[in-house]
């Protein structure tokens, strides 16, 4: 019996065939798989990158407001120490006021007693009395002029440094001019009281 070669070839076709067809639907239903596989990593990818610059600038907010909050300290701090200094300055300069102000009623007392002693001591208006006597009250003037100088120096730099920073030259010319007002007073006291020995 002859073998059916046309048979056989047309089974094998037909196998192809069918293994071709299945093989096919696989392939075709792998692709979408894929694809899908590609569009997740894209996607996945683009989510990434959008919470990456969210926190950026998440971050970059917080270093801003933290900037400013420590700017804002270090105003406050400056504002403080300002403060603090001028107020130290102002109780030095009313201090200094107290004490020209009873530097000024001291020098006009003396004046004062000098000036009835006149009177009573007829000898104090004679000779070296006399020189004594008008050496003690030029001291006592230039101590008085010197404390009225040195009074409204002072009330113009706390007027000054109550509205803000000011030039502290003024204080401390106050304070060097103040240096001499015990001196000039002392003299024009002992001078005065000199001349009333001698004058007696």
């Amino acid at each position: 019996m002859p073998v059916p070669w046309f048979q056989i070839l047309n089974t094998v076709a037909g196998l192809t065939e069918v293994a071709r067809r299945i093989r096919r639907p696989a392939s075709e239903a792998d692709e979408p798989d894929s694809l899908a596989t590609a569009g997740g990593t894209t996607i996945e990818a683009r989510l990434a990158g959008v919470v990456v610059a969210a926190l950026k600038e998440a971050f970059d907010r917080d270093r801003t407001r933290l900037d400013l909050e420590r700017e804002q300290i270090e105003t406050e701090r400056r504002r403080v120490e300002e403060a603090l200094r001028l107020e130290a300055l102002r109780q030095v300069g009313e201090r200094a006021l107290a004490e020209l102000r009873l530097s000024a009623m001291v020098t006009i007392v003396v004046w004062l007693v000098s000036a009835v002693l006149i009177v009573l001591v007829p000898g104090m208006r004679e000779g070296a009395a006399k020189i004594l006597l008008a050496s003690g009250w030029t001291a006592l003037v230039l101590a008085l002029v010197l404390t009225f100088v040195t009074y409204g120096r002072l009330t113009r730099f706390l007027a000054a440094a109550s509205g803000g920073p000011s030039d502290h030259s003024a204080l401390a010319g106050a304070v060097t001019s103040e240096r001499w007002l015990p001196w000039l007073l002392g003299a024009g006291f002992a001078l005065s009281v000199l001349s009333v020995i001698v004058g007696m």
